[in-house]
């Protein structure tokens, strides 16, 4: 198959979708990184109150959560529609409601300017301003919203990055560990990051004889658009073309949900690269309650099963996973 799966160990921001016009009417998911030099933009904390996280900007996250104000009353057309300020990242819902307005990297780029040269203002003394550094890593990563569920999704996904944050400093042992998921009436042993299945981009990986060509294609272009915005595949992955799709988007920074047919034996750890992802959060392993000793080959109708569970994860709601943890 093509290779729009470009090899990367850590997110690429300069990777635009080239079938994309990023001068129409659409929105986007948008994520910056700060350069390595800049100071962070925020700190993520409980909120006692809430129980969840809340987050204090800095000064320097103050001047850029502000600049959201000042592009939005620059362009009529654009709504900046949910936004979260990192300690070193930001994530924002951008609405263009124009054709032919800015491209999306020109609007991009001119909120990194103004937020650096307020900086630059407010902090003279400052390396950065000194040497006339921007605050933000090159590019960005764009997530482009094709539905109105899509676009809810993200919205959601912003707005629970504290706490997903706060969880994964705090609790790094849920990434690991085993947990009970209960999901459409089957139950479920789950080993990973399963924070993978409420990602709001998350495609099923399934390849058939009896496709044609043009519903490959079709599948092709949304798997590289998950590897592209790095989402999440979801798959038992059995076929060698598909676990081709899977090694080759694993190597673009894509995350993986694996189903399995088989249950997970006694202090059950993956190995070697499996490991690694992981330890990474880019992984979940979905596999059934119970264990059998007796490897079996895969028949057709465990095959398919397994298919039509991975579809559904694919497009399931938050609401739909119920997690606990597993008690041994």
């Amino acid at each position: 198959m093509p290779s729009p799966y470009r090899s990367r160990k850590r997110p690429n921001y300069l990777l635009r979708a080239e079938w994309h016009n990023y001068r129409s009417r659409c929105k986007y998911m948008i994520t910056i990184a700060k350069a390595e030099r800049a100071p962070r933009f925020s700190q993520i904390a409980p909120n006692p109150e809430t129980g969840n996280a809340k987050v204090n900007l800095t000064p320097v996250g103050e001047i850029v959560d502000g600049t959201f104000s000042w592009l939005a009353s620059l362009h009529r057309d654009v709504e900046i529609e949910a936004r979260v300020v990192m300690p070193d990242h930001i994530h924002f819902l951008i609405y263009i409601n124009h054709e032919g307005l800015l491209h999306l990297g020109d609007l991009i780029k001119q909120l990194k300017a103004q937020c650096t040269r307020t900086y630059w203002a407010a902090f003279p003394e400052s390396p950065l301003a000194k040497e006339r550094e921007s605050l933000f890593a090159p590019g960005f990563n764009d997530k482009i919203v094709y539905t109105w569920d899509q676009a809810q999704s993200y919205a959601a996904y912003i707005r629970a990055n504290p706490h997903r944050y706060l969880i994964k400093k705090t609790h790094p042992e849920f990434f690991s560990t085993i947990w009970h998921l209960s999901f459409r009436g089957a139950e479920y042993h789950i080993y990973g990051n399963h924070h993978l299945l409420i990602h709001p981009q998350r495609e099923c990986v399934r390849i058939s004889r009896s496709f044609s060509l043009q519903e490959l294609r079709q599948r092709e272009r949304a798997w590289a658009e998950t590897a592209r915005s790095e989402g999440v595949l979801v798959s038992p992955f059995y076929s060698p073309r598909e676990k081709a799709v899977r090694d080759h988007c694993l190597e673009a920074g894509v995350s993986v949900i694996q189903l399995m047919a088989n249950g997970f034996p006694e202090r059950f750890c993956p190995s070697g690269r499996w490991f690694e992802l992981c330890t990474e959060g880019r992984v979940l392993i979905v596999a059934p309650p119970l264990y059998s000793t007796r490897a079996e080959t895969i028949n057709r109708p465990t095959a398919l099963h397994l298919n039509s569970v991975a579809e559904a994860m694919a497009v399931a709601t938050p609401d739909e996973f119920h997690l606990r943890p597993l008690s041994r």
